[in-house]
């Protein structure tokens, strides 16, 4: 085992530093070097089925698993918990794919076949809108269903633990 500067584990690591030219950092991820990395989980023929795409759906099956019990335990009734989980997905994903398209109608505009290309595009500022607008529609929800708000917050802690773990699981593989 070669011990340098960086320890035991510059040799793990030199295939990586060996890209550092004047140009930046540029990491070089394959399967071949033996990297981890799984962004197509399953492929059937043209049909890939993509590892973060998979863990996300376990994800929100799995807060919707809990959020059964939760609300039981919390004396809430479990089909306002799981309505208000599939409103918050829902609104999310509506509310960061419309804010993606207001944003570059010009160039949708322009070239219209881009509009099935945004479910590929992430960006942080994307999900931010997405949770605060996923935010403002459960809490009308909240007000017309007349929940108590610490409660429903209470009984949703676990389940939304357990979906974000599942998605983060799959944004590590991809």
């Amino acid at each position: 085992m070669v011990h340098g500067p960086a320890g035991r584990f510059s040799a793990a690591l030199s295939p990586f530093l060996s890209n550092l030219n004047g140009s930046g950092y540029r990491p070089h991820f394959s399967t071949q070097t033996g990297n981890p990395v799984h962004p197509v989980l399953f492929q059937f023929g043209v049909i890939a089925i993509p590892s973060y795409g998979v863990l996300a759906a376990v994800g929100v099956l799995a807060a919707l698993a809990l959020s059964h019990w939760t609300a039981r335990v919390s004396a809430l009734d479990p089909r306002h918990l799981w309505n208000i989980l599939v409103l918050g997905v829902f609104a999310a994903l509506v509310i960061s794919r419309l804010t993606l398209i207001v944003i570059n109608l010009s160039n949708l505009r322009a070239h219209p076949r881009w509009l099935l290309a945004l479910a590929l595009v992430h960006h942080p500022l994307l999900a931010a809108i997405g949770i605060g607008g996923a935010a403002i529609a459960v809490a009308i929800y909240l007000a017309w269903a007349r929940l108590p708000v610490l409660g429903v917050a209470d009984a949703l802690t676990a389940p939304l633990a357990v979906g974000i773990v599942f998605e983060q699981l799959g944004a590590l593989l991809a």
